[in-house]
């Protein structure tokens, strides 16, 4: 018998979905027999147009198997594999920081096998001592073609302007003060440039005026002549309208303190743009000094995530350095021609390495590894 039941929140719009969705039809597009347990991370319900049509037929599909892909937080395991004690289990997970806690540490090891995202992420599992085998299987995506027409923004941008964009939950792990402050410093007195914060506290409907404060709350702790433009877009937007944001910008800047893959710097990547990011965490898998520019960092102990009890202070996460920031931001503006081409090998290297038939068939060869040794 060979087969996968695949539990994960495929339906909804978090990150884990984003990436569950991908892995279920990679594996179903290799003709692997699966069939697929749905979960849910949050209420909101993306538009997924023909895939969840695949999607919900995986669902229904009753089909024999012999192995679980449990995709969620290592807390949850032991609640939805419960009744899948005599199947292979794997765990599918991401982690942020250097550590993990020591309730995911030991959920990690009462399964068969866990899989994660980033060469990083499994140095910092291993590092934790998770005693299992452990294999990395990246993130995937469908390149988008860069000539497909796409829905107009809810924005308005001149067209002149160029646009450094970032897209994030406004937290501290995700450090918007940091790169607010930065990009002010390194533009005042510029007109022609932008910053696009696709950015929420909580709520996309409500959020909008709290995010307007912050901006400007930053804004006054620099104390500048002149402020370079930051236009917030707190809509909640579809996919194809974070297709639309991707193309109309020139950089993806992101300064977060730690990642565990990061798909909107994926998504950039995807794209054909330049990423600025610190030189630390799972995106540094694919945004290298030939496809991005990284940014130097400090390590420091995690702290305001006191929402999570997996956050811990004895876990590091790192802290960019601002003024390196701040010269990687000058040199994309001023060198478009060196951005251009580090954001077309960038794309060249998604498409090399990340596509839904690759690492479908990395997924593949691994289940069919497992079939072999029953």
């Amino acid at each position: 018998m060979s087969g996968v039941k695949y539990i994960g929140p495929v339906f909804d719009a978090s990150g884990y979905a984003e990436a569950a969705r991908n892995y279920v039809l990679s594996i179903h597009e290799q003709g692997y027999p699966i069939t697929l347990e749905p979960i849910s991370f949050e209420e909101a319900r993306p538009d997924l147009g023909e895939e969840k049509e695949i999607l919900d037929q995986l669902a229904a599909s009753d089909i024999e198997y012999d192995k679980v892909i449990l995709h969620s937080t290592p807390d949850t395991w032991v609640f939805y594999g419960q009744h899948e004690l005599d199947k292979y289990r794997i765990g599918y997970t991401v982690w942020e920081t250097n550590k993990l806690h020591p309730i995911w540490r030991s959920s990690c090891s009462r399964v068969d096998e866990v899989w994660v995202p980033s060469n990083w992420n499994k140095e910092v599992f291993e590092s934790s001592a998770v005693g299992v085998p452990m294999l990395v299987v990246p993130h995937t995506i469908t390149v988008p073609d860069l000539a497909a027409p796409l829905p107009p923004l809810p924005i308005s941008i001149p067209d002149s302007a160029f646009v450094f964009y970032s897209i994030l939950q406004w937290q501290e792990r995700k450090n918007p003060k940091g790169l607010i402050s930065a990009y002010l410093a390194a533009f005042s007195g510029v007109e022609d440039v932008v910053l696009v914060l696709k950015t929420y506290l909580e709520n996309h409907e409500t959020d909008e005026s709290r995010i307007r404060e912050r901006i400007e709350a930053a804004r006054a702790r620099l104390d500048l002549e002149h402020y370079p433009e930051i236009v917030p877009l707190v809509a909640n937007l579809s996919s194809l309208e974070i297709l639309s944001l991707h193309q109309r910008g020139d950089c993806f800047v992101l300064l977060q303190r730690a990642e565990g893959w990061g798909l909107p710097h994926f998504e950039a990547t995807a794209s054909g743009n330049p990423v600025i990011t610190p030189a630390f965490g799972g995106q540094t898998d694919f945004v290298t000094e030939d496809t991005g520019y990284l940014v130097d960092y400090t390590l420091r102990p995690v702290s305001n995530m006191q929402w999570s009890p997996f956050y811990v202070g004895t876990q590091h996460w790192c802290e960019p350095d601002l003024e390196h920031a701040i010269q990687q931001m000058k040199r994309v503006f001023s060198e478009r021609d060196e951005a251009r081409k580090k954001g077309a090998q960038g794309r060249q290297l998604v498409i090399d390495r990340f596509t839904r038939q690759r690492i479908g068939k990395l997924i593949v060869e691994r289940l069919e590894a497992i079939d072999q040794r029953s």
